[in-house]
């Protein structure tokens, strides 16, 4: 499905965008360049563009039962509905970072 393979991509753009964020500050600071300590904000704002692009496929996978993806293979099955499954990448996901 080309929807998750987009959310993967995004994925893989926000931890590159992250990487620069924490690098191209810290080079500026020690430069003294100006231009790339001002790139901080809008590298952030960039990261959580990717992010959200990134969940929404995840949902997107969960709504249209993309059972390619091993997350959705876990924790979605067809008979739930739509309300469910959507509420299920959220609460799922809650679950993993709270206790492992």
């Amino acid at each position: 499905m080309l929807i998750t393979e987009l959310g993967y991509f995004a994925l893989l753009a926000a931890f590159i965008l992250a990487i620069l964020q924490v690098v191209l500050p810290t080079v500026g600071i020690m430069r003294d360049h100006v231009a790339w300590q001002r790139l901080a904000p809008s590298l952030a704002w960039a990261q959580f563009a990717a992010m959200i692009t990134s969940f929404a496929a995840l949902m997107a996978g969960f709504y249209y039962n993309d059972f390619s993806l091993v997350y959705v293979t876990q924790h979605s099955n067809t008979l739930l509905p739509w309300y469910y499954k959507l509420s299920a990448t959220w609460v799922v996901m809650r679950v993993h970072c709270c206790f492992g």
